[in-house]
C-alpha cells in the first residue's frame, strides 16, 4: 500500500510540474530550453549535442524521446523534455526526502516538511517545468549521494553510487563538486 501511495505521489507531482510547464507565459529566463530543443532535434549534428559541460544530456533526451515513441506517445520536442524535466524533479524530491529520512536520520515529518519546502521553492520548480538540463543533472547526483552514503556498506550500493556519479558528472560537469568531494568526505568523516 505503501508504495502504491509513493507511485502516486511521483506520477502527481510529476504531472503538476508538466501542466504549470504548460502554462508559464514568460519564458525570459529559459532562453537555453529552445536551444536544447534544437538540439536534440538536430542530434549529433548540433553544436551542443556534445557540449563540454553536458556530454551525456542530448543522448539522454534523444532516448527518452525513442522510449516514449516506443510506448506510442508522440510529443513535441519541447514536451518531451519538459515532461522528463519534470520526472526528474519528482525523482530528485524522492531522493532528497529518502536522503533526508534514511541519511540525517530526521523525523518522517520532518522529511516531508523539507522535501515539500524543496518542491515548492521557485527555482526548483521553475526548472522543473521547463526544458532544461538542472534538474535532470539533479536526478542524477542526489541519486549518487543517495546510494554512495549508504553506510550499511552493501556492494548494489557501491555500484550503484559509481554509476550515478558518472552519468550525474556527464550530464553536467558541476556535478563533480558533489562527487569528487561531497562523497569522499562522507566516507572520510565517517571514519
Amino acid at each position: 500500500m505503501k508504495r502504491i501511495f509513493f507511485i502516486l505521489l511521483f506520477f502527481i507531482t510529476s504531472l503538476l510540474y508538466v501542466q504549470t510547464g504548460e502554462r508559464i507565459e514568460n519564458r525570459t529566463e529559459a532562453e537555453d530550453a529552445y536551444e536544447y530543443v534544437m538540439m536534440v532535434e538536430h542530434g549529433a549534428e548540433h553544436h551542443w549535442y556534445y557540449h563540454q559541460h553536458h556530454l551525456l544530456y542530448g543522448t539522454l533526451v534523444t532516448g527518452f524521446d525513442f522510449f516514449l515513441e516506443g510506448l506510442g506517445l508522440h510529443l513535441e520536442t519541447i514536451q518531451m523534455m519538459r515532461l522528463l524535466s519534470a520526472l526528474c524533479a519528482s525523482g530528485s524530491l524522492f531522493f532528497f526526502a529518502f536522503f533526508c529520512y534514511k541519511r540525517y536520520s530526521l523525523r518522517p515529518f520532518s522529511s516531508l516538511l523539507a522535501t515539500l519546502f524543496l518542491a515548492s521553492c521557485y527555482g526548483f520548480w521553475r526548472y522543473a517545468a521547463e526544458a532544461e538540463i538542472p534538474l535532470v543533472a539533479s536526478f542524477f547526483v542526489l541519486a549518487a549521494l543517495y546510494f554512495s552514503t549508504d553506510i550499511r556498506k552493501k556492494r548494489a550500493s557501491f555500484y550503484l553510487g559509481i554509476i550515478f556519479s558518472v552519468i550525474s558528472v556527464l550530464i553536467h560537469i558541476m556535478n563533480a563538486v558533489a562527487v569528487f568531494a561531497a562523497i569522499p568526505c562522507f566516507y572520510w568523516l565517517a571514519h
